[in-house]
């Protein structure tokens, strides 16, 4: 059974993602027979079955208010249920929804919250439903969950003391539960952005960062098309050439407004150009307006910040800063009313009572959830969701520290902080060495009311089987393929991930399984500057002079381009992930733009498009190909010849920039969570087609690929912070029936208080895409947009910004499917087009499965896998399986071959 949360997006590990799949299998009488021997299809079978696993990285908070990766979303999935989960259809080939923590479907109830209140007008539909409740549900404890339960999870979900990560899936995106996000917020002062100044009656109350004037210098870059700061442009474009051209043509300017001024030819040079022309205006005497605005901005900024709450790093406006912002907009715009927009302004979330909050009790066993966003169609069921908590344990585990004031909670971080709801629940959880579970005897599903639910069911081979049948569930950790061979040859696994090796070895095996998966994995290559410059004066020993070690040449946009080019992708696959496929873009073949009608995004032409354009392969009349299926099959990402052109140009450009000599070693790191023997050979691979790059080119014999495997679980937060040179193989689980809002783990960098994305240092509210397209979403007159990648992500998912903007409403069921697809390729070239995010691979797996056990179906099938531990059987118990292991001297590997 697989739950449906909403936007349950975690990070991956390429190493720990292996999926078994069922191809036919030949019979051996030599070997155990398929299907349980207890198992005569009228009663459940008697013994104790034990599901034997391994995990590289063991989890640390599975609570469901705060937890962030695969692993922790794992432990949680077993403990627990939703209000719709996934199940096989009646002939197994496919998936239905369930009503599961809920009775029957949900009521559409929008016409009993109209009103100002609930933002609700006559008519509406699809902004608040009725859920029924199933009376069964338990706590393993025998603790009764009822409306109660929902309602006191969800506020402590909304808790302003935690500030917890999963609030966001509840109040952002496009499933937005009515004043979520302001009671989290209620009473809280915020700094908000600079939209809608020009409506204020009065400059009162309005504050200024370094961040505001550092925004209006990026604005010049922006402008020309380039995601770089000021900054950035001067110290990797500027040179003497361009500078010399510019100050001689500004002059000129100067002297007679009317003198055009030239640029130079490519767009390399454009940027060169326009940064040496800024930099002279700004800094030509010495005594430029513009200069001194800025000098002036940031000494009294300085200064005057605010030292601590929202506030910290702004000062309030005053007449010697308006003066010095009028100076600004007077040298930069030409006219000093737009000084305005170098301030933001301080607001403060009115009070909010959560009886105002969109989840309301109608009985102790009915729920009316009331949403921002109108839900059609698939997306009801998909989209409705809340968390639950045992309360009593949790409010026991919320704590203040004495010194800081900060509050926390050990909420669901082990054994005896735990509460199950699901079919099992923890008995044993050592860190780091071992969990346990066991069934859960007070979970609704094992009683005889439902039976015909959780019961009998047809086994791929005809015969029958029942459903949780496992009675024990055992997770132990090792971090090496090789630990894990051994282990699961011994008896101790119920199935083995294969590496390119081990398929090798194992290949003809009767017991090998292949499935493809949803989700793509990437890697992350570090643009951010700033942190890449602290690292790299620590590499030199803490000398800021000091150029023997370079880090920041992976600030320029070649260099990050040359990386990708120089990952044959199919390589990549057949030695480290041999059950993927290369990935070209964001999103999977399984990632579907029509769930209802199974239609993946991949495989509409605007998808192809976008990726065409993005790797540069041209159809069409006298085009390399004739076809843009011929052209999109034909991309491979893999260009060695160019990549290593681009090495040069990279290192000329930082040389220019003072970045580095040409006796400097550029010197960065492959970073992981762990150290075991897959991820040494993932760095080991990575490190030899980046060695073999470098050859023929500036950096030949002067580039090292150091590796850094201590990351353990603050992987993420160690990615996002800048941390992290590079890193490979993550990406995304949840989300694969609607890319259009799972787009957002790519672009919320600045837009949530927990963002998702991993190059969060780009901020994709500032890099803009213009479209041409149906004004009214659908089959309308064209016009030419522009918004940010990140206004197009609300656009598709009709999302209001907080600023008081009102943007097009283009959601599922308001525009053209046609409008949406070519918006969302859109979106994911242009973040392509960073080169942060590098596709790698899509997910596939390749197992062995133990002859201890037997998966659901012998087919895979989207939404449901292979069946997971709902659908697995036994052909032993666990003492006639130990009775069988002894017979074979405890080492099976000869059976498997």
């Amino acid at each position: 059974m697989k739950s449906i949360l909403t936007k349950v997006f975690a990070l991956l590990l390429v190493a720990c993602m292996l999926i078994p799949a069922l191809v036919a299998c030949k019979k051996d009488n030599n070997k155990p027979d398929d299907g349980n021997k207890d198992n005569t299809g009228d009663t459940r079978p008697v013994g104790n079955f034990t599901y034997n696993s391994a995990l590289v990285t063991f989890p640390t908070n599975w609570n469901p208010l705060r937890y962030k990766t695969s692993t922790d979303g794992d432990v949680y999935e077993l403990l627990s249920n939703s209000f719709y989960e996934f199940t096989y259809n009646d002939t197994y080939d496919g998936y239905k929804v369930v009503s599961v923590m809920a009775v029957g479907d949900p009521e559409d109830v929008t016409d009993k919250y109209v009103g100002e209140k609930w933002g609700i007008e006559a008519g509406e539909s699809g902004k608040a439903f009725r859920i029924k409740l199933n009376p069964d549900a338990k706590w393993e404890n025998g603790d009764v969950i009822n409306a109660d339960s929902y309602i006191e999870s969800f506020k402590r979900l909304l808790d302003p003391d935690l500030m917890n990560s999963r609030a966001s899936n509840y109040y952002q995106g496009s499933y937005v539960i009515h004043n979520a996000k302001s009671y989290l917020y209620s009473g809280q002062e915020v700094i908000l952005s600079d939209e809608g100044l020009e409506e204020l009656e009065s400059d009162e109350g309005l504050y200024i960062g370094l961040n505001n004037v550092s925004y209006l210098l990026d604005a010049l870059s922006d402008t020309f098309g380039a995601a770089y700061s000021i900054k950035g442009l001067y110290e990797v474009y500027f040179a003497e050439t361009y500078d010399a051209m510019a100050r001689k043509e500004w002059a000129a300017h100067e002297a007679d407004p009317s003198a055009a001024l030239s640029v130079p030819g490519d767009y390399a040079d454009v940027e060169a150009y326009v940064e040496a022309l800024f930099q002279y205006k700004m800094y030509g005497d010495g005594t430029s307006d513009l200069r001194k605005a800025v000098a002036g901005l940031y000494d009294y900024i300085g200064a005057h910040a605010e030292q601590s709450g929202a506030k910290a790093g702004y000062a309030p406006i005053d007449d010697t800063l308006r003066g010095y912002a009028k100076l600004f907009s007077k040298a930069f715009w030409g006219v000093e009313d737009n000084y305005l927009y170098l301030f933001s302004y301080v607001d403060v979330y009115p009070e909010i009572a959560f009886e105002d909050v969109g989840v309301q009790k109608v009985d102790d066993y009915t729920l009316d959830i009331v949403v921002d966003k109108a839900l059609k169609g698939f997306y009801i069921k998909y989209s409705l969701g809340l968390p639950l908590v045992h309360i009593p344990t949790y409010d026991k585990l919320k704590v203040k520290d004495a010194t800081s004031g900060a509050w926390s909670t050990t909420y669901n971080t082990s054994k005896d902080t735990t509460m199950s709801y699901g079919p099992y629940k923890m008995t044993v959880f050592m860190e780091d060495q071992e969990i346990r579970y066991v069934k859960n005897e007070n979970w609704f599903g094992y009683g005889e009311k439902y039976e015909d639910v959780y019961g009998k069911f047809t086994r791929a081979d005809g015969s029958v089987g029942w459903q949780y049948q496992t009675t024990q569930i055992v997770y132990k950790k090792a971090e090496n393929i090789s630990t894990r061979e051994m282990m699961f040859n011994s008896g101790l696994l119920a199935s083995l991930g294969l590496d390119a090796d081990l398929l090798n070895k194992y290949k003809d095996s009767d017991n090998i399984y292949f499935a493809p998966g949803a989700s793509t994995f990437y890697g992350i290559i570090n643009s951010d500057y700033e942190k890449l410059r602290e690292a790299e004066i620590a590499l030199n020993g803490g000398n800021a002079d000091s150029k023997q070690y370079n880090k920041t040449i992976l600030s320029i946009h070649e260099f990050r381009q040359a990386l990708s080019y120089a990952l044959n992708r199919t390589e990549l696959c057949a030695a480290l992930y041999p059950a993927g496929s290369a990935a070209f873009g964001l999103f999977s073949n399984l990632i579907m733009a029509d769930p209802e009608n199974s239609i993946p995004f991949r495989s509409l032409d605007e998808a192809k498009q976008g990726m065409c354009e993005y790797w540069g392969v041209e159809w069409g009349e006298g085009k390399e190909f004739a076809t843009l299926d011929q052209a999109y099959n034909a991309i491979t990402g893999y260009n060695i010849t160019e990549a290593r052109r681009l090495i040069d140009v990279a290192v000329d450009k930082a040389i220019k920039a003072g970045y580095m000599d040409e006796n400097s070693i550029v010197r960065i790191t492959y970073c992981a969570s762990s150290g075991g023997d897959t991820e040494t050979k993932w760095y080991n691979t990575f490190n030899t087609m980046f060695t073999d790059l470098m050859k023929g080119t500036k950096l030949e014999g002067k580039f090292q690929y150091d590796s850094d495997f201590t990351l353990g679980n603050e992987f993420g937060d160690k990615i996002q912070s800048g941390a992290c040179d590079t890193a490979w193989g993550f990406g995304w689980s949840g989300g694969e029936l609607d890319p259009y809002d799972l787009i957002q783990v790519y672009v919320d960098g600045t837009a949530s208080e927990s963002p998702y994305q991993y190059d969060k240092w780009i901020d994709r509210s500032k890099i803009t895409i213009t479209l041409t397209l149906p004004e009214d979403g659908k089959s309308g007159a064209e016009k030419e947009m522009t918004y940010s990648i990140l206004d197009w992500y609300y656009i598709v998912n009709g999302i209001d910004p907080d600023d008081g903007r009102t943007l097009p409403d283009w959601a599922f069921g308001n525009a053209s499917d046609s409008v949406r697809a070519k918006v969302l390729a859109a979106m994911e070239k242009a973040i392509l087009a960073d080169c942060t995010t590098i596709p790698l691979m899509n997910q596939g797996g390749v197992q062995l499965r133990s002859y201890q056990i037997n998966y659901g179906r012998d087919n895979y099938v989207f939404g449901m896998g292979f069946g997971g531990i709902r659908y697995t059987t036994y052909n032993f118990t666990d003492e006639e399986w130990t009775a069988f292991l002894a017979e074979h001297n405890n080492n099976l590997e000869d059976l498997y071959k």
